[in-house]
């Protein structure tokens, strides 16, 4: 069973971010975790479940991986928020 996000959870998750030092990092949106049946209904604000600091692969500007001088995929850090199906 999910929990849904409230107001006062996001705040605990990120005090603590913040209390380690991650106050600067980005806010991105996990888009594929976010589903409903009803979507095609109409519906189109769906739960927050979980909010992470996760490490992912950054895009580049012609919708691929953007590519360190070395070869290896350039990663980012960042503060995921995420729906129910992650």
């Amino acid at each position: 069973m999910n929990k849904w996000m409230t107001v006062s959870r996001m705040h605990k998750i990120l005090g603590i971010l913040i209390k380690e030092g991650q106050g600067r990092r980005r806010v991105s949106v996990n888009k594929d975790s976010f589903s409903d049946p009803r979507e095609e209904d109409g519906i189109v604000i769906l739960p927050v479940v979980d909010i992470k600091l996760k490490s992912y692969p950054m895009g580049d500007d012609d919708g691929g991986t953007k590519i360190n001088s070395d070869g290896t995929e350039r990663i980012q850090i960042g503060v995921v928020i995420s729906g129910d199906g992650e």
